[in-house]
C-alpha cells in the first residue's frame, strides 16, 4: 500500500467513515471512539511528515554511488 492510499484510508477513519463506501460509522464503532480518533490522527500526521520528506529527497537517494564518486 503507497502512503497516499493508507493517509486515505486513515483519514476516513479518522472522519468517522467507511473507508471504501464512505458511509458514517455506527456510533459504537471503535473508530469513534476519541481516544482511537487521536490515534489516527497522530498516525496521519506522521504519515503525511513521511510522505513530505519522500517528495523532498532526491531522485538518487538510495542508490549506488559510482565509482568516481566513491573516491
Amino acid at each position: 500500500m503507497e502512503i497516499q492510499e493508507a493517509i486515505k484510508v486513515i483519514r476516513s477513519l479518522a472522519d468517522g467513515l467507511h473507508p471504501e463506501t464512505r458511509e458514517v460509522l455506527k456510533e459504537d464503532a471503535v473508530c469513534r471512539n476519541p481516544q482511537v480518533v487521536m490515534a489516527l490522527n497522530r498516525a496521519l500526521a506522521a504519515l503525511v511528515t513521511q510522505e513530505q520528506r519522500e517528495l523532498k529527497k532526491p531522485a538518487s537517494a538510495g542508490q549506488y554511488w559510482s565509482r568516481a564518486e566513491d573516491k
